[in-house]
């Protein structure tokens, strides 16, 4: 009994036994052609069985043991690039003269806008 192998199955005389795919068969044409299971060639002796049952998973395996090795030194530090151009200085603020706190009891008599804007007083 041989596996079935197609490039040596020309050479396989009448009676040759042969498994292929967990079956078996016997050669009853020699030479044979095409493969067991589809060529009148080969004869059926015995079928494959039905698939088992998965077997159980088994143990895990040992951890391998961790590399050797050193860290190399750590890379030069790079050239500090060119300063930017420096900006435009803005304008002056206006200071905080003539602020004050809000008084809700004198906010009615709070001077009125004249640049176009509503305050909190022109609605009362």
């Amino acid at each position: 009994m041989i596996t079935f192998d197609p490039v040596a199955a020309p050479g396989y005389p009448v009676g040759q036994v042969v498994t292929f795919e967990g079956s078996t068969y016997v050669v009853n044409n020699a030479p044979p052609t095409g493969t067991p299971g589809t060529s009148p060639d080969y004869t059926l002796l015995a079928a494959a069985g039905a698939t088992g049952i998965t077997g159980p998973a088994g143990v895990t395996g040992v951890t391998g043991a961790t590399g050797i090795g050193i860290t190399g030194p750590a890379g030069v530090t790079g050239v500090t690039g060119v300063t930017g151009i420096p900006g435009v200085t803005g304008a002056t603020g206006v200071g905080l003269d003539g602020v004050i706190t809000f008084d809700p009891v004198a906010a009615p008599g709070y001077p009125r806008s004249n640049r176009g804007r509503v305050r909190w007083s022109d609605n009362l």
